[in-house]
């Protein structure tokens, strides 16, 4: 038994060993990466076109360094909006293959004028096409047809960021600027006028001359710069026999001119102001419930208490 027990001890050193190892996955070949859905890094894009049966066609393409709108109109562009879709389309990743060599994408939902079809344009001038069809049978993926090729699954979590409208893709709030450096707002309207200015301490502020609280002023502000429009966007050539509603002058302490907002209604939209930011051909239609609200925000403001201690008898 003895001149067996060095073989034994090796033996079960081994055994422990291989049970070490499995537990620890060493034996398990590694998961392969899932595949991207479109192989070109976000810097490396430069157009997107997006086309919808029944909906007009958005192309976005990038000039001088910065992306702009082309199709349908060169609406101003939520950067913001651009930005996530790159994301996204940098994340999506190619599900199941479906079908290699399809005789019939129409099964899928694919071509004959249905569903999305994607066009990403990358540096080199190659055009990466996706044709987005029906929903599987078993619901969360989509069909989806790669350059004409193979059909593929692709989650709809994955599709749901790059399937954007254009209204999703155009800045919809008129008013825009940095709050921090606010020096003053200037509202001549039609049934009110007010100007808030920000005092040389850069902390206090007066509306009409008149000492507010901060936090009133920035609730006016956010007020106006989340204002946005619902509707699509309409070229200030388009505006017809318009009436005066409101102006808007907002100085910034950057030395630069001040920015100029115009409102305007029109004999057919009474209910709705047209809002037409400094240096823009678009007019921003809101409600006209909006803009009566930023002038019964700006009336509530109660002037600032004074400070305890301080001598208000004189």
């Amino acid at each position: 038994m003895r001149k067996w027990m060095p073989t034994l001890v090796l033996v079960l050193i081994f055994a422990a060993g291989v049970v070490y190892a499995s537990s620890h996955n060493f034996f398990r070949e590694s998961a392969p990466a899932p595949q991207k859905l479109v192989a070109v890094g976000r810097d490396a894009v430069t157009g997107i076109r997006i086309d919808k049966t029944g909906s007009e066609p958005v192309e976005l393409v990038m000039q001088n360094g910065k992306w702009v709108m082309k199709l349908p109109q060169t609406y101003p562009l939520n950067s913001y909006a651009v930005d996530n879709w790159l994301n996204a389309l940098e994340a999506a990743t190619a599900g199941d293959v479906i079908e290699g060599q399809p005789k019939d994408p129409a099964k899928y939902g694919i071509g004959g004028g249905n569903g999305w079809n994607i066009t990403v344009t990358d540096s080199d001038g190659n055009a990466h096409k996706l044709a987005v069809g029906s929903t599987l049978p078993a619901g969360g993926s989509s069909y989806v047809q790669l350059e004409s090729g193979a059909v593929i699954s692709v989650a709809q979590d994955s599709l749901s960021g790059l399937l954007l409208s254009v209204t999703e893709f155009t800045d919809t709030t008129p008013f825009e600027w940095d709050k921090d450096h606010l020096s003053s707002l200037e509202w001549e309207g039609a049934s009110s006028s007010w100007v808030l200015k920000r005092g040389e301490s850069g902390s206090d502020w007066k509306l009409n001359g008149k000492k507010v609280k901060e936090e009133d002023v920035s609730s006016l502000s956010d007020k106006l710069i989340n204002i946005a429009t619902s509707e699509q966007l309409r070229s200030t050539s388009e505006l017809k026999n318009e009436s005066h509603r409101f102006t808007l002058t907002v100085t910034l302490n950057d030395d630069k001119a001040p920015k100029v907002y115009q409102g305007w209604t029109t004999p057919d939209q009474t209910d709705t102001v047209w809002i037409i930011p400094p240096d823009s051909n678009w007019a921003y239609a809101v409600s006209a419930a909006n803009v009566e609200e930023i002038e019964q925000t700006a009336k509530s403001i109660k002037p600032a208490e004074p400070e305890s201690g301080s001598d208000s008898g004189q």
